[in-house]
């Protein structure tokens, strides 16, 4: 009898039209869902967004604001991976670092502007002269650097030569002066005992 009771009960509660008390609950547990994606959504969109502005401020610090070049914390941090995987598998690895000869001699001559251009004209013309696994970065002032992995010195040296004879046979015009600019190198390729900062020095 009761239950039979029940079926009638709702029986009638269905044909008045009057909602179960189940579909309340469900239809709020529906509401509260969608409010929890939206929630959801609006997170990751704001977590999206930090992502790339971490990511643009972590270029920022990698990158010379003049040339466009990476920088001497680039550097420091390729060298090191390099470093890893020559100690690890024996890859060889080299590095080249240049200076602008007679730099001081474009920014007493000409102004800072002469010099900077001088550096950006530089970085230009090294940048053509690179293989795609090559990394470029101004180390600072006129000072410039290559890493070159999977290189042993021989090689190394040709690449130094290529980059000099790309700098020397590009003339720089800057206001009506046209500029002959030159580079000097050290190649060095690690070797047994060194650290980074000793591969460098060398």
């Amino acid at each position: 009898y009761k239950r039979q009771g029940l079926i009638d009960g709702d029986s009638a509660s269905a044909g008045t039209g009057v909602a179960p008390e189940g579909s309340h609950w469900m239809r709020d547990v529906l509401v509260s869902n969608e409010h929890l994606r939206l929630k959801l959504q609006d997170a990751e969109r704001m977590l999206a967004t930090k992502a790339k502005e971490v990511e643009g401020y972590l270029s920022e610090a990698r990158t010379d604001t003049l040339t466009g070049l990476p920088n001497r914390r680039a550097f420091d941090s390729e060298l090191g991976r390099r470093f890893a995987q020559w100690q690890r598998y024996g890859t060889p690895l080299s590095i080249v670092i240049l200076d602008v000869d007679h730099f001081k001699k474009f920014n007493d001559t000409w102004g800072h502007q002469a010099g900077d251009f001088v550096l950006q004209g530089v970085a230009k013309s090294l940048g053509r002269a690179l293989r795609d696994s090559d990394l470029l970065v101004r180390l600072g002032g006129e000072e410039l650097a290559v890493v070159l992995p999977s290189t042993a010195i021989d090689d190394a040296a040709i690449a130094a030569q290529r980059f000099c004879t790309a700098v020397r046979v590009e003339q720089l015009e800057f206001e009506g002066q046209v500029f002959q600019v030159t580079v000097s190198v050290g190649v060095a390729q690690a070797i047994e005992g060194d650290d980074a900062s000793t591969l460098v020095k060398r």
